[in-house]
């Protein structure tokens, strides 16, 4: 049987506050998919009990910032999630972004957690991106910080579904060709 999704919802920041269940649905999304992620378990200093707060928080800001993709299923509900950033902004670039929930998220890391984000994980970040990517181009396109689908839904095009769109933009808006 081949998986249909019943909709693409695409969440914007200017209905926040009637979206605080629909974040919270895609948090405990990238929770479960994300549970034994190498990345997400360093981010969190192996606490999973952290998980859905990190998860939140990238929600948070996104939903301010960037754009919010969801893949739901009328009988199953949400299957996956991307957050997109768009030409401009960057994840966490402000401080409205970051009150969102991380600031508060990070208050609850040891010491020695947020000291390997500050002089460890965030300038090694930006080193590698600069250096993959080159100066400013992180920034100055659209780039996917988080995609995740249910295990059991993988395969099925569900994924696709929710970098499709941001392709087409691209397409349109630029002219460029894009798979």
């Amino acid at each position: 049987m081949v998986f249909q999704p019943a909709e693409t919802i695409f969440i914007r920041a200017d209905c926040l506050t009637s979206i605080e269940e629909e974040l919270d649905a895609a948090a405990k999304l990238f929770e479960k998919v994300m549970a034994e992620d190498d990345m997400t378990l360093a981010l969190i200093g192996s606490d999973k009990t952290k998980a859905f707060a990190m998860h939140r928080a990238a929600l948070g800001g996104a939903a301010l910032a960037g754009e919010i993709y969801v893949c739901t299923h009328k009988d199953l509900g949400m299957v996956s999630a991307a957050i997109w950033f768009g030409p401009g902004r960057e994840f966490y670039d402000s401080d409205e972004q970051r009150e969102a929930g991380f600031n508060d998220l990070f208050r609850t890391f040891p010491q020695e957690l947020q000291q390997w984000w500050l002089g460890y994980f965030l300038p090694k970040f930006s080193e590698a991106t600069t250096k993959a990517l080159g100066e400013e181009v992180k920034k100055d396109a659209w780039h996917l910080q988080l995609i995740a689908v249910l295990p059991e839904h993988q395969g099925k095009g569900i994924g696709t579904a929710l970098v499709k769109p941001v392709f087409e933009r691209v397409r349109l808006f630029y002219g460029l060709c894009c798979p």
